[in-house]
């Protein structure tokens, strides 16, 4: 029995693309086909900024202690991206009218959505704070504990944003639910 059928017999409709419980999801095929590149350009937008900030890891170690002044640029971009990410993501659940009131799945996405929120709005005070310790000149290539930390927490808002991504929606994809 696959998701489209369960929810169907829930007391739901059929909108023509799939069958839904009122208060799911009321996607026609274009509008799946939105969701797909949307959460796509949500992950590459995830992984651009950690690429970012992997490179600025690699620039901020050297032998000049202040050189690389293209540092605290690059954890400028990388929290846009990482903002941006997050933004698509919640503007596609929103845009799909999935409720998070009438559902369990509704409720279970934005309870996800909401964690990683968090973790990204966590992000990105701790980038703003690594950039006014740069340009402060408190942190450089040998003082940058707070970069690396901030560095392993972005990574982990990474990995975080990317399994959040495909549980939101890979899993209903894998069981045929959409």
């Amino acid at each position: 029995m696959d998701l489209a059928y369960s929810i169907g017999s829930l007391g739901g409709r059929t909108t023509g693309s799939f069958e839904m419980a009122p208060g799911l999801l009321r996607c026609g095929t274009h509008r799946i086909q939105l969701l797909v590149r949307c959460s796509s350009l949500a992950g590459f937008l995830y992984c651009a900024s950690a690429a970012l900030i992997a490179v600025s890891s690699r620039l901020s170690r050297g032998g000049d202690r202040r050189k690389p002044h293209s540092v605290p640029i690059l954890i400028s971009v990388a929290l846009v991206l990482v903002g941006s990410a997050s933004a698509v993501d919640l503007r596609v659940q929103w845009q799909t009218g999935l409720s998070r009131s009438a559902h369990a799945y509704g409720a279970a996405v934005y309870a996800i959505m909401s964690l990683q929120i968090f973790f990204v709005l966590t992000t990105l005070v701790m980038g703003l704070y690594t950039i006014a310790l740069w340009i402060a000149g408190k942190l450089d290539s040998v003082r940058r504990t707070t970069f690396d930390n901030a560095m392993l927490f972005w990574f982990y808002t990474l990995g975080q944003g990317l399994v959040g991504l495909l549980v939101v929606h890979g899993f209903p994809r894998l069981t045929g639910g959409v």
